[in-house]
């Protein structure tokens, strides 16, 4: 089972206070409800550099496009996305988004 990826909401009105946190030991993510308007924050806490691959739906011809994938470098935070629904959300508007390892962290904005 996926775990959830939190996120955090933000507007003119109702600035972001903190960062969500997921440290957990998963390997698949899922980003909810996903309206293009997100952006995730990977972090890499340890010393090695690991992938992420981020699933999408859509297809050319009858042909899948294949997952996108970014590469995390060890001790860093890259921030992800946005992901545009109709090449990524599956058929409930969610986003899966798989950690190589397991080790990384996930959290997201959305805006």
């Amino acid at each position: 089972m996926a775990t959830e990826i939190p996120i955090l909401i933000v507007s003119r009105n109702t600035p972001a206070v903190g960062t969500p946190s997921n440290a957990t030991s998963d390997d698949v993510y899922t980003l909810v409800d996903n309206d293009g308007n997100v952006v995730v924050l990977v972090t890499n806490p340890t010393g090695e550099v690991y992938n992420v691959s981020v699933t999408t739906t859509a297809t050319i011809a009858g042909m899948g496009l294949g997952p996108t994938v970014i590469v995390i470098p060890a001790n860093k935070q890259v921030w992800i996305g946005p992901w545009p629904p109709v090449l990524y959300n599956d058929a409930e508007g969610d986003v899966t988004i798989t950690d190589s390892e397991g080790f990384l962290q996930f959290s997201g904005l959305r805006f």
